[in-house]
Parts: structure tokens; C-alpha cells; sequence
């Protein structure tokens, strides 16, 4: 089957694909050498390793998929995965402030949104709450590949809004290619005085490789425009009811030109070795990764009363000053250990067997001042096996299994969730065959589920099971145009914090309320793209429809509880419906110059069809268009983001207004001796606007950064 035409940047997300099932062979990327990476090596720009165990292209798949690697990610990469994904069409982060921000897929993130080491879970809590950090370093990446939609089959019931996958070759699974290599790089930011720096280091010989990596980030508090606090217009301002628990924001007192209690300092290494057979290889690597960063407060300044059965309807002590919170920071220790096989010679039936196991220590302890009010401890491991078929004529697969289980331990006076452990194992199937200029692809997955809390907690273990299916095609209708659609029945089993969260929750500022009743999540996922390979103008055109039924998600009550409003998970039908479109404009292609117009859009509406309310924290409309030059050794891009007001809103939930972001980068890459040198600037929020996202739970109290310039030098050798 044809692939795409090149394109000049490494989003060229534009061609969609993804999985509809699949076991992924992260090795064949991973592997690739620095010098390749830098280059942006077309070949690997065109495949997707998180979507499919059959090396398919990213036009070859039947759902939608974004790559970022190479300079492209050098250039866009921040302190946090879900901002360095943000700009990139259909994505956008929590931005629980700098230190904390997972990526938000299509108006869906959480639990929703599994985020991926090496296509194995990064084993943290941060699915549980916004306010907690990833335990993976962008700064590591080498690559990241997002696919959008339901990748439940590959990935599990966690999967059901869409996985992104951080590859960094922690484990190398290609024999050395010299005796030592490597790259470094060291940045910094004018936002929030960033100052970082990398190292990379690899090597071997014919039957062995190793890699080592450390970093290090040190920021201060983010730099904006105007003060941290959302002024209203109360007099133009309608206040609907449950809408005071947001304004009480404004009782804070607001700060100019930066947000508080937003630094971060971080630092970590990895080490790992590969030795390799004649009909396969086996490695491991050890990562530690540690962090402390401010959570920004939204406003809600209170102490916690410790005797549980205290009346706040007639709290007199809310006027005390020493109910004032003090700033809370989040300190994350994480180690974690990966393994990773392979049989790369066939027998029987199969052509490979891949096997990837992580074993995971993570802690961290939201701090109030110096004293720890609530610290959460989890240990995990994770396991998959994947066997790759053979080709049966026009006929191939895979199928697999996967295990996990985590046991997760909140301790303190805020420890809103009990002991809980969790084990989850997994069967999945993907099927893909080839009629004429149709490639049809198939995959099924059953996967069972144990939440076991302690029984001093006073709720009894539930035990789920879920079955999903999903069926899709590409058709190469005509030459350079492709047509593919999927639909996928999925489902999704309650986490812990859904079924079981019961106490105040400081970070968040909410006293969160589970229920143990909670039932699976079941969804109807439809997709259909329209994309264009090569010519003049390449992109493509995508609609998608989601129909939940159950689908979980905090909703205010109007209580309140130890001084703070009660948000209790509940179960809805609900849909997601929306489109994106990406397409480039070849002004330009010659041997030494290129110059593209990039022009795409993307859009998301989201309903609670109980009572026809709107979903909380939904992203506005967003129109993006930018310019792109390339010239040899040098590069140069201009991008604005235009976000809509989004007015469309969940009770007690505020609007935002519409913003502006223009940025612009230029880089330049070249040798001296056997070094490469790659010296790139980006200016960002040129205009200096107000922008608050409305998918962040802060949105009132801190807005994203304003004009800044960051500024990096890598070295590859």
C-alpha cells in the first residue's frame, strides 16, 4: 500500500491512522540511532509503533494517530507531557499548573487516557487526580505517538479515550552500532527562569548495547500577564446556582504577573543493557525519577476539621485566621525497573513473540508548608506478552496477554481513598486482511478486574469483566487518496477512586465522594477519515461520534463537607461528537528549500443526555494555522492558535473567553568535527494574552503562561 508524501515536520499526525486493536513492537523504533532521530528519518516518520504488531504505516491503519520526534519535539518540548502535546490538533492538558498536565484527547483524559512507557503503563497515580504528576521526563523522549480514539484493544478499559506512549529507548533493542554515542542538551525559559539539561549516553559491542541518561529542571514561579485571578464582571454575570463554590476563588487575594507556588525541581537517570542471541535478545534498565513541584490553590483556603462528624452548615470557625491553607507542594519519588524480550526468529504459526515487564515504586506527599498531609504510596507491576502470526496468505495477527497490578496506600489526615489493591489481566486478539485495495482490520479483547479494598475500610471488593470489539477499513480508492472508518464497542471498568473515594482532597480543593455501586462503562465509538497522501495540498478530514452509556464523572452536589464542596462521581449516558482537520499547503518543494502553510481545526461537543447538560471542562473550538520554512541546515516557523470563548458549560462551572497564541521558531543545525550541533529558539504567547484553558480544573486562578523565549542547544555524537 502507498504511505504518505514526506512532509517537512514531524506532525504529520495529519495522516491518520491507529489501532483497532493490536499489540505494539515498540523495538523497531526505538532502536533507532540518535543521528536518525535528528534527521527526522522519513521511513520511521511514517509508522506508528503504539498502533498495530504489524509495523503499518500510519496511512495503513484505520484510526487517527499524532507523532512528534526529532527537532519538531526538541522545539515544542516543556516540563510536562500533556503541554508538550498541546498544541498538536485534537490534544490539550489539564494544566493543573506547570508541574502536573496530562494530555486531554478529544474533550476525554483521566482514566480515559492511559500514558505509556515503552508501551507499558507509567504505573503512578496520576490517572486518579489532575493535581498529580506523570513519573516520565520529556526531556527523555525520543519520540511520542498519541493515537486518538479508543485503543481499549491494545491497551485496556483505561485506553477507552485514546493512549500516548513516551519512547525512549530506556532498554535498546538494536545491536550498537559503535563503541560510545550519545547527545546532551540544555535549555531554559524565560516563563518561568527554566534551567535544564540532559545527557545521553550509549554503546556496546556486537552482543551487547547500553544506554545511561540523567537530567535535571529547575524552574520558578510562572510569569504571566495581568494578575493569577479571573476578574468578573459581577454585575454582567449571571450567577447559576452551585456557581459560588467557584467563585470563591475571588476571596483569594490575586497576584500580579506571575502564579504562586509554581516551581518545580526535578531530576533523574536511567540505566539499562540488552544482550543479544542469535534468535533474539533480553534487557532491562533501571529509571529513578524524582520531583517537587507547587500546586497552585484554586481559591480554596481551608483547614480540614479532623472529627469527621463536624456539622460545616454552621462552621463558626471559617472567620479564624489559622484556617487559612498554607501553599501545598506535591514531592514525587518514583523507581521502576523494565525488562523486555524478544524471540525474533519464527516458529509454529508465530514470526515473533515479544514479552515487556515493569516493576514500579511510587510515592508522593502533597506537602502542606513542611508537613505531609497526605502522602500516596503505590507499588505495581505490569506484563505482556504478544506473539506475532505468521502471514496465512493475505491474512496475519496477533494475539495477546497482559497483567497488572498496583496496590495503592493514602496515609494522612486527607486520605481520601483507603488501601486499595488492584489486579487486572487480559486477553486480545487483531486480525488483518487484505481484499483488493481494502485492508480490513479486526481485534477483540476480554479483560477481568478485582478492586480489593481493605477491609477495615468498611466496602467489600468488586470484580468486573469487559468484553470489546471493534472492526475497521482502509480504502485506497483512488491514487494518493485513502478513505478509512472504524467502529468500536468498548468498555471500561470503575478505578478505585470512583468506587471508593470518600474524604477532603487538599490538592483539589473538593471533598471527593466515590460510589461503590458504580457499574462498567460501556461506549460506541465511530470514526471516518478522508485523507490525501501527496500533491499540492496533503491532510485529512475526520468526524468522530462517542455514545456512553455510564459514562463516570465528578459532578457537584451543592454540599459541603470539612469547609469544602462535595463532588461525587456519578454515572451518565453521555456523548462525544466532533471533527478535526489538518492540511498542508506545499507552496514550495525544491532540493533546498521548502515552505509549507499549515491550516487545521478541530472541534469537540460533549452532552450529558440525562438532563441535556453540557460535560464540565470541554476544550472551545480551535483554529491553528501556521507557516514553515525549511533551507538546508536552517528552519523557521510561525504558528497561531486561535481557542473560541466556550460558553457552552456544566452547572457551576465558568465560562472563558476566546484567546490568541502566536508563536514563532527558528533552528539551525550543524557540524564541526563528529559532533552535530542543533541551536533553536521559539517565542511563545508573543502577544502576551490572557489565556486561561478551560479544560483545567484552575482555569480561574492560573492562566497559562504569557511571553516568553526559550532557548536549547543539543549535541549529538
Amino acid at each position: 500500500m502507498s504511505t504518505f508524501r514526506p512532509l517537512s515536520r514531524s506532525s504529520v499526525s495529519l495522516q491518520l491512522a491507529a489501532t483497532l486493536a493490536a499489540a505494539a513492537n515498540v523495538s523497531a523504533l526505538v532502536a533507532a540511532p540518535p543521528q536518525a532521530v535528528n534527521d527526522e528519518p522519513i521511513v520511521l516518520e511514517n509508522f506508528v509503533v503504539t498502533a498495530s504488531p504489524l509495523t503499518r504505516s500510519q496511512a495503513d491503519l484505520a484510526q487517527s494517530t499524532a507523532v512528534l520526534t526529532g527537532q519538531s519535539l526538541a522545539v515544542q518540548q516543556r516540563g510536562t507531557l500533556g503541554a508538550t502535546l498541546a498544541g498538536e490538533v485534537g490534544l490539550s492538558a489539564t494544566d493543573f499548573g506547570p508541574g502536573a498536565s496530562r494530555p486531554v484527547i478529544r474533550g476525554i483524559g483521566g482514566d480515559r487516557v492511559r500514558v505509556l512507557e515503552n508501551g507499558v503503563g507509567t504505573l503512578d497515580v496520576s490517572n486518579i487526580s489532575p493535581d498529580h504528576g506523570i513519573g516520565t521526563e520529556p526531556l527523555f523522549a525520543d519520540r511520542l505517538e498519541v493515537v486518538r480514539g479508543p485503543a481499549t484493544l491494545r491497551y485496556g478499559s483505561a485506553a477507552i479515550g485514546g493512549v500516548v506512549n513516551v519512547l525512549d529507548g530506556r532498554v535498546p533493542t538494536e545491536r550498537a552500532t559503535a563503541t560510545l554515542s550519545g547527545r546532551t542538551e540544555l535549555r531554559g525559559n524565560t516563563a518561568d527562569e527554566e534551567r535544564a539539561g540532559a545527557l545521553l549516553l550509549n554503546g556496546g559491542t556486537t552482543g551487547f548495547a547500553w544506554q545511561t541518561r540523567v537530567f535535571a529542571r529547575r524552574t520558578g514561579d510562572l510569569r504571566i500577564p495581568g494578575t493569577n485571578l479571573h476578574q468578573h464582571d459581577e454585575a454582567a454575570h449571571d450567577h447559576e446556582e452551585g456557581e459560588e463554590h467557584d467563585h470563591e476563588a475571588h476571596e483569594a487575594e490575586p497576584v500580579h504577573g506571575r502564579v504562586p507556588n509554581t516551581a518545580i525541581d526535578s531530576e533523574g537517570w536511567s540505566a539499562g543493557g540488552t544482550w543479544f542471541l542469535r534468535t533474539g535478545y533480553i534487557g532491562a534498565a533501571f529509571t529513578a525519577h524524582n520531583s517537587l513541584f507547587g500546586i497552585p490553590p484554586d481559591g480554596h483556603v481551608h483547614e480540614h476539621e479532623e472529627d469527621e462528624g463536624h456539622d460545616e452548615t454552621e462552621d463558626e470557625s471559617h472567620d479564624e485566621p489559622d484556617h487559612a491553607a498554607e501553599a501545598i507542594r506535591s514531592d514525587l519519588h518514583q523507581r521502576r525497573v523494565d525488562v523486555r524480550g524478544a524471540i525474533t526468529e519464527p516458529f509454529g504459526p508465530f514470526a515473533r513473540a515479544d514479552v515487556e515487564l515493569a516493576f514500579a515504586d511510587y510515592d508522593h506527599s502533597e506537602l502542606e508548608g513542611e508537613a505531609v498531609g497526605t502522602r500516596f504510596d503505590q507499588t505495581g507491576h505490569e506484563g505482556r506478552l504478544e506473539l506475532t502470526q505468521q502471514e496465512f496468505g493475505k491474512l496475519t495477527g496477533a494475539v495477546g496477554a497482559q497483567y497488572q497490578f498496583t496496590e495503592l496506600k493514602a496515609a494522612g489526615d486527607e486520605a481520601y481513598l483507603p488501601t486499595v489493591k488492584t489486579t487486572n489481566w487480559a486477553g486480545f486478539l487483531f486480525e488483518e486482511l487484505v481484499t483488493g485495495p481494502v485492508a480490513w482490520q479486526a481485534g477483540a479483547r476480554y479483560e477481568h478486574q478485582r478492586v480489593a479494598p481493605v477491609a477495615s475500610s468498611g466496602f467489600s471488593a468488586r470484580t468486573f469483566d469487559g468484553v470489546s470489539g471493534s472492526l475497521g477499513a482502509v480504502w485506497s480508492f483512488a491514487a494518493n487518496w485513502g478513505l478509512a472508518a472504524s467502529v468500536a464497542r468498548t468498555t471500561r471498568l470503575p478505578s478505585a477512586t470512583e468506587l471508593f473515594a470518600d474524604g477532603p482532597h487538599a490538592a483539589t480543593a473538593a471533598y471527593e465522594l466515590g460510589d461503590p455501586s458504580l457499574d462498567r462503562e460501556r461506549a460506541t465509538a465511530l470514526e471516518l477519515s478522508l485523507r490525501r497522501r501527496a500533491g499540492f495540498v496533503t491532510g485529512v478530514v475526520t468526524v468522530f461520534r462517542s455514545r456512553f452509556d455510564d459514562y463516570i464523572f465528578e459532578q457537584p452536589t451543592g454540599a459541603t463537607a470539612d469547609g469544602l464542596p462535595v463532588y461525587a462521581f456519578v454515572a451518565r449516558d453521555a456523548r462525544f461528537e466532533g471533527g478535526e482537520i489538518e492540511t498542508w499547503w506545499h507552496l514550495h518543494e525544491g532540493k533546498a528549500h521548502t515552505f509549507d502553510l499549515r491550516l487545521g481545526a478541530d472541534w469537540v461537543r460533549a452532552t450529558q443526555l440525562d438532563d441535556d447538560q453540557p460535560l464540565p471542562r470541554i476544550p472551545p473550538h480551535r483554529f491553528l494555522a501556521g507557516l514553515h520554512y525549511r533551507g538546508g541546515a536552517f528552519t523557521a516557523g510561525i504558528d497561531v492558535i486561535r481557542a473560541a470563548a466556550q460558553h457552552r458549560t456544566a452547572p457551576g462551572e465558568e465560562e472563558t473567553t476566546g484567546y490568541t497564541l502566536v508563536s514563532a521558531d527558528v533552528g539551525y543545525r550543524f557540524d564541526v568535527g563528529r559532533i552535530e550541533y542543533l541551536v533553536f529558539l521559539r517565542g511563545t504567547n508573543l502577544a502576551d494574552a490572557e489565556a486561561r484553558n478551560h479544560v483545567s480544573f484552575l482555569k480561574e486562578y492560573a492562566p497559562l503562561a504569557g511571553r516568553s523565549l526559550s532557548a536549547g542547544l543539543r549535541l549529538t555524537f
